[in-house]
């Protein structure tokens, strides 16, 4: 999976609960900007990152597959 790809992810997730991201960096106990600055910059998908916090507050999950023949 993509950063990117994640990124359009929590954002939807967020705007079909209509929540926002200051509502989803305080549900997973860090502040707005931090929260901010994870989905805005080229981070990666990183265990040590606030990833997964964000993926279980938001219920998502991420999923490996094979990628499609090119």
């Amino acid at each position: 999976m993509e950063p990117t790809d994640a990124k359009r992810a929590v954002a939807a997730a967020l705007a079909e609960r209509g929540r926002t991201q200051s509502e989803l960096a305080k549900l997973i106990g860090t502040n707005p900007g931090t929260l901010t600055k994870l989905l805005s910059e080229n981070q990666t998908l990183d265990s040590r990152s606030l990833w997964p916090q964000i993926l279980e507050a938001l219920d998502l999950e991420v999923v490996i597959r094979a990628k499609k023949p090119q």
